[in-house]
């Protein structure tokens, strides 16, 4: 059998009846999304139903009945794992080419950075169908209703949107600059695969993202500094002067990070009401750790012509987040989103309230504080957004 329509001797499989009825069942067969799986089906007199279940299916779904002799085809809806029925009178089905035997199956799990250095050394460079017990999931309000939420990924192995999530459920963004005046982090939309090794801010508008993946290569370690797509640049050189002005990296890890080892370094995480803050220590008692998996930004030493300061003092300076679309004149409507955070940090007091004004694709205008709460007028003070730029009443 040719793996995933690459070509290839075609693959026999016997029928599973004992009688004058036709039934053929085949073995698990593994297919991204469309992907095609081809046979043929001699029909003398009779007919061919087709049916197909994944992995994560108890009943049969009928996909076509034949009644002619002919080459036929079936297209992944979905990626996974899929078995199929043939069934019939006066038929038989042979000559199958397309899908792959399954890889073999690896697990990860939260809080097991042991147990997934095993997996990465036993499986760098091959192909794997991974499982992770970690759910991303929107804040259910009932009645269809979501509250969007978001997280920080970043996973040793592809993961295609498309692929493997309804559609609207989830995007993907990457930090590109940091605007130290009004302090934020401005982050921006990306095509919808997660590249293996890069970290995104994921924002789930509905329902829940399960991040299992099929028939992708495995990485041993995250990208580091050296990979220019990590680059983080000042807004207001780029704003201002139209100049790249690196002030640090947007990077991820495979395993947790010890508050201890990140007091060290100048790392930002995602704090649980959405801002992002430079990485503290907690008590001896209950340590904060930075778990596998994530995102953080780290700030590294500012080039000659940045018109930005370096960040000052870790707890006292608190980051916001914006989004800015990359293909929109408009802004978009997720800077009203509630965040869910990476690490518990205590909330810094004595910061300074903002407010958000976002412009619908209908012209629309709608304000919302940090929090994601309406307002009922735009704010007499504070940061906000109109005409897709920034202004800032004191």
């Amino acid at each position: 059998m040719a793996m995933m329509g690459m070509g290839g001797a075609s693959k026999t499989w016997a029928p599973h009846t004992d009688s004058d009825a036709y039934e053929l069942v085949t073995p698990a067969l593994q297919a991204q999304q469309s992907d095609v799986l081809r046979f043929y089906a001699d029909i003398s007199s009779g007919y061919l139903n087709v049916e197909y279940r994944r992995s994560t299916d108890a009943a049969w779904t009928y996909d076509n009945t034949y009644i002619v002799a002919d080459s036929l085809f079936f297209i992944a809806p979905y990626t996974g794992i899929y078995q199929f029925r043939f069934t019939g009178s006066s038929v038989s089905v042979d000559d199958f080419i397309g899908f792959r035997l399954p890889a073999p199956d690896v697990a990860l799990y939260e809080g097991r950075d042991d147990d997934n250095a095993k997996v990465f050394e036993e499986n760098k460079g091959k192909r794997v169908n991974v499982t992770y017990d970690r759910v991303l999931s929107a804040q259910s309000q009932g009645y269809g209703s979501w509250t969007p939420m978001a997280y920080t990924i970043c996973l040793p192995y592809e993961f295609r949107v498309s692929s493997l999530v309804a559609p609207g459920t989830v995007k993907l963004y990457q930090l590109s600059y940091i605007d130290q005046y009004y302090r934020q982090f401005i982050f921006t939309d990306v095509a919808d695969v997660a590249e293996a090794g890069l970290p995104y801010l994921a924002v789930v508008e509905r329902d829940s993202v399960s991040l299992n993946a099929y028939n992708v290569e495995m990485l041993a370690e995250p990208a580091d500094g050296t990979d220019a797509r990590t680059a983080v640049y000042d807004y207001e050189d780029m704003y201002f002067n139209e100049l790249q002005t690196k002030v640090g990296e947007w990077l991820g890890t495979f395993r947790s990070i010890p508050s201890t080892e990140a007091d060290n370094q100048q790392m930002y995480c995602v704090r649980e009401d959405g801002t992002w803050a430079c990485f503290q220590s907690g008590s001896e008692e209950t340590p904060s750790n930075l778990d596998a998996f994530r995102g953080y930004f780290l700030v590294t030493a500012s080039e000659t012509g940045a018109r930005s300061q370096a960040p000052r003092v870790p707890g006292e300076d608190v980051f916001k987040t914006i989004f800015q679309p990359s293909n929109s004149t408009s802004v978009d409507a997720l800077e009203s989103v509630v965040f869910h955070g990476d690490i518990p940090m205590t909330t810094t007091t004595g910061i300074e309230s903002y407010s958000i004004q976002t412009i619908d694709a209908d012209g629309a205008t709608r304000y919302f504080d940090l929090q994601g709460r309406l307002l009922n007028d735009k704010p007499v003070k504070g940061l906000y957004i109109k005409d897709n730029k920034k202004v800032f009443d004191r």
